[in-house]
């Protein structure tokens, strides 16, 4: 599981190894506690890119193996969903100012990890396909973006992911999905509608 059982001198979000097997990742203690959704209230319409970003960047840029994921989900609350899936969007936001398909991916991580413990899965569904939107307007082929990023995912989530950007066109369009093509002060940005 990890080192300590979790527990003893270094506390349950200790700066240890966690994983499974030989699977591990770190995250000090500092970053552990910086997921805490409490500290996340009003996120989604922050400035981007912004403090909050930084820390659930790190926990994102933590995982490499669907044991990283599965330890980012079980040590989280399960309200952390909701960051995980702001942080999504965000992401997009940010990938289409930068034109940048790595950021996007990050944001698709992100959404794996929502899916994997959210309350209802359709509200996570909406921010993959404002990812998707961003992977087109920067001009990457969106099956191979979200293919890569579904390589760090449990496998059913994984499947979700993947398959996505087969649907048909209409249900791949952010409008239904209560998103818009906009800006803000800092540049390009995805606007909720809803």
């Amino acid at each position: 599981m990890f080192e300590n059982g979790g527990y003893g001198e270094d506390g349950i979000f200790g700066g240890r190894k966690w994983g499974t097997g030989d699977e591990v990742m770190m995250l000090s203690e500092e970053q552990w506690e910086a997921l805490d959704p409490q500290k996340y209230i009003g996120y989604g319409v922050r400035e981007i890119p912004c403090v909050e970003d930084a820390h659930v960047d790190a926990a994102i840029r933590a995982i490499t193996s669907s044991a990283d994921m599965e330890v980012i989900v079980r040590f989280t609350r399960r309200s952390a969903w909701r960051v995980f899936n702001a942080f999504a969007v965000r992401m997009a936001s940010l990938g289409v100012r930068n034109r940048d398909p790595e950021i996007i991916r990050r944001g698709l991580v992100a959404c794996g990890v929502a899916l994997s413990s959210a309350e209802d899965f359709r509200e996570v569904i909406l921010s993959l396909t404002v990812l998707h939107r961003a992977s087109i307007l920067i001009e990457e082929d969106p099956v191979h973006l979200f293919r890569e990023a579904s390589g760090v995912m449990p496998p059913w989530i994984a499947e979700i992911v993947d398959q996505f950007p087969m649907r048909e066109v209409k249900d791949l369009r952010i409008e239904p999905c209560g998103y818009a093509e906009g800006r803000d002060g800092s540049g390009f940005r995805f606007v909720s509608t809803w």
